[in-house]
């Protein structure tokens, strides 16, 4: 995980940096996530308002280290439609699902977990 006190730019220098210490365990390709969607693709060259924001959403396997030292991931896919994603949770054996909000004008992003007993996101 990137620190949260990161600049974008830092994050993403971070996590570059930091990229082989990623366990990603066994990967699963799904079919079309390798095609552009050009729906979801935003090249304005407008000034960008502060409500303007992407969302991904991130399902996959969580399996807890012994002792709470953290979490192993498994079979990570990340869509940018909520309806998928929520097909994955339900139907692939995944144990979480994250809807993760970028804010274009913003550094920090937002991330939220469906809670499965409550059918809601949490934060």
């Amino acid at each position: 995980m990137v620190p949260r006190e990161l600049t974008f730019e830092e994050a993403i220098k971070y996590a570059k940096e930091h990229i082989d210490e990623i366990n990603l365990g066994e990967l699963e390709y799904i079919s079309d996530s390798d095609e552009l969607d050009e729906e979801n693709c935003d090249f304005d060259e407008e000034e960008d308002t502060d409500s303007d924001c992407r969302v991904l959403y991130e399902t996959g396997i969580e399996e807890p280290e012994i002792l709470g030292s953290g979490s192993t991931y498994s079979n990570v896919v990340c869509f940018p439609d909520e309806e998928r994603a929520f097909e994955e949770f339900h139907h692939c054996g995944r144990n979480y699902l994250h809807r993760i909000t970028y804010r274009k004008k913003s550094p920090y992003t937002t991330t939220e977990w469906w809670d499965e007993d409550l059918k809601c996101w949490r934060s």
